[in-house]
């Protein structure tokens, strides 16, 4: 992310920063676009802190996070918990929190319903490798398609790059190299894929990650989902942003040639 950041001008940083502050609930926890507060947009708050000269609370939002209950959370707000806690609690995370309850959700509390989906195992496996588990490699054959793109639901004939994203990061060298080619492939002239910002940063970046060029640069859209206030939004002809998509925005202004 910070090679993105680095890419913004410094007035776009200062307005982000101004918005990641005023994004911070009283309460400690970050809000989302209806203004409460909420563990998802949390990390990506906490994600956007990272950045140079961010001032936030984190007294409060340790305190506000501590109160959570870890066994009424899905598998998407359980990592979103342990990669805040990680973020404030850099050196003592792992001894401090238990990771054991990640081995016990149930199926329903995966997307899609679905513990062994590219994107649910992406997830959990890349949580447990944090941790010091280590995770086998994953059958994904009933995911992938013909043209070596992946799904999120079995025995589909349209890939998702959500998923082919995440597969990339679980597949032996050779799979991988023919879906990161495969996903490449998929990227529009525009620098886009799929038509939106989530799923242009979350393909560029698992490109960025394993060496591969995307075809074209995204800054032009990139710069049509940014908002006056600083935040990115999911399309260009959105009205608002908020700390998920700018979090999207600026992964994907490193990752972009």
């Amino acid at each position: 992310m910070l090679q993105g950041w680095r890419r913004m001008s410094s007035k776009a940083q200062d307005l982000v920063r101004q918005g990641v502050v005023a994004t911070q609930g009283t309460g400690g926890l970050f809000c989302g676009r209806g203004g409460q507060e909420d563990l998802y947009y949390t990390f990506f708050g906490l994600l956007l802190s990272l950045m140079p000269d961010m001032k936030i609370n984190r007294k409060t939002c340790r305190h506000a996070l501590d109160s959570i209950d870890l066994h009424s959370l899905d598998l998407i707000h359980f990592c979103a918990f342990f990669r805040s806690q990680r973020i404030l609690h850099p050196f003592t995370w792992k001894l401090k929190y238990d990771i054991s309850h990640l081995h016990s959700l149930p199926s329903t509390a995966y997307p899609h319903a679905n513990p062994e989906a590219p994107y649910s195992r992406f997830l959990r496996d890349m949580l447990l490798n944090d941790c010091g588990e280590k995770t086998s490699l994953p059958d994904l054959h009933e995911y992938r398609l013909p043209n070596d793109l992946y799904s999120n639901l079995k025995n589909q004939t349209i890939y998702n790059v959500n998923a082919t994203a995440a597969a990339a990061f679980l597949l032996p060298d050779e799979l991988r190299r023919q879906t990161l080619n495969a996903l490449s492939a998929e990227q529009a002239e525009d620098g886009t894929f799929g038509g939106n910002l989530l799923s242009t940063a979350v393909a560029l970046f698992a490109l960025q990650s394993h060496q591969t060029n995307a075809r074209f640069s995204a800054k032009g859209y990139l710069q049509e989902c940014l908002r006056e206030n600083g935040f990115f939004a999911p399309m260009p002809d959105a009205p608002e942003g908020d700390l998920e998509y700018t979090v999207y925005g600026v992964l994907a202004m490193g990752a972009t040639p």
